[in-house]
């Protein structure tokens, strides 16, 4: 008697990624009924259908630019976050609680690996792993285990969780996103109702409290941890 068909959802914006993951998850028995490059519209569809998987990139796009205006997820100046995907997961956990959830990711920073986990990612496969290793944390994920990563990304979190873990109050990240929108300090002062001497002090501590030189290399730090809203 042939085994009982299982299923999954993919919620990923690079159609290759999808179709090479259709293909070794089929070879495992499970099905990718509906993939979405939208989190809103995949969480949806897992809602109403809920599948044994689902796989969710950490960085998807929110299908617009910064000024706004709505465009496809190949539009070279749309928007990407990890939130949006952090949210789906919880969403997830929430309204489908014998789904699995594993998250699927190029980021590097172990800080993305902790925020993954705190919204409810049953395990989390990096990119920068192999084969072998996603296959191990997939069917670690449906044996039913929690916090599963590969051994590499394992040492590098308990690492990063020895210490302190970073924290940006709302203040600090809207003034850094409003930097990544290529703003000067008058500028996001007259935003935020602050002088420009009193950004520029905001973005000093900003920069002691990160070890970072400059306001662009604080940019890139935070953005690669996940803690602003958007990147381009």
């Amino acid at each position: 008697m042939a085994r009982k068909l299982r299923t999954a959802v993919v919620i990923n914006d690079h159609q290759l990624i999808t179709d090479l993951l259709s293909s070794l998850l089929r070879e495992h028995n499970i099905e990718v009924v509906a993939s979405f490059v939208s989190a809103e519209a995949g969480v949806a569809f897992v809602v109403a259908n809920p599948p044994l998987l689902a796989v969710v990139e950490m960085v998807l796009p929110l299908l617009r630019t910064f000024k706004g205006e709505a465009v496809e997820h190949t539009h070279p100046f749309v928007l990407e976050d990890c939130e949006s995907a952090f949210q789906a997961v919880r969403e997830i956990r929430k309204m489908c609680p014998d789904t699995k959830t594993l998250m699927l990711t190029g980021e590097k920073h172990p800080h993305n690996f902790e925020m993954g986990f705190r919204a409810g990612a049953h395990g989390i496969a990096s990119k920068h792993d192999g084969v072998t290793d996603l296959l191990t944390i997939l069917h670690r994920v449906l044996a039913g285990e929690t916090h599963v990563l590969s051994e590499r990304v394992t040492r590098q979190l308990e690492e990063y969780l020895a210490s302190p873990t970073l924290e940006l109050t709302d203040t600090q990240v809207r003034i850094l996103e409003f930097v990544q929108e290529g703003m000067e300090s008058p500028e996001i002062g007259r935003q935020l109702g602050y002088s420009a001497k009193t950004i520029r002090n905001k973005l000093s501590q900003i920069n002691q409290k990160l070890g970072t030189s400059n306001r662009f290399e604080t940019v890139e730090l935070v953005s690669q941890m996940g803690l602003l809203g958007w990147r381009r």
